[in-house]
């Protein structure tokens, strides 16, 4: 089983601080904090060759809440990232579970790739 870390803009978290009402607690400061944060979960060890995910809120108003992406990297190859905007906490907090307790991705096959952006 993999070792996590969760970053947010302000607090590091080791693999045994986190926990589902982190990541709500998290969601929420995103949310309604009015202060730009971000948070992202990260594996020791690829999960479905992800190395993380991560969620923020945009500052401009927009017809989204979050933007979510996960990021690849199999040694192999360059580094992939894929971004999806959505408007539901409750989608959020379950991508986060699922990538923490079932080592399980999104399905991103609808999401956006813009591994371009890491590429300059």
């Amino acid at each position: 089983m993999p070792t996590y870390s969760l970053r947010t803009n302000f607090s590091d978290y080791t693999s045994d601080e986190i926990s589902i009402s982190l990541f709500e607690k998290h969601i929420n400061i995103l949310l309604y904090s009015g202060v730009y944060d971000f948070m992202v979960l990260c594996a020791d060890k690829p999960i479905q060759h992800s190395t993380f995910i991560q969620a923020v809120c945009p500052e401009e108003i927009t017809d989204y809440k979050f933007i979510i992406e996960i990021g690849f990297h199999d040694n192999q190859s360059e580094l992939e990232m894929y971004r999806y905007y959505n408007h539901n906490q409750d989608d959020v907090l379950q991508y986060f579970i699922d990538y923490w307790k079932e080592q399980k991705i999104p399905d991103i096959s609808s999401w956006e790739d813009v591994s371009w952006e890491l590429r300059g």
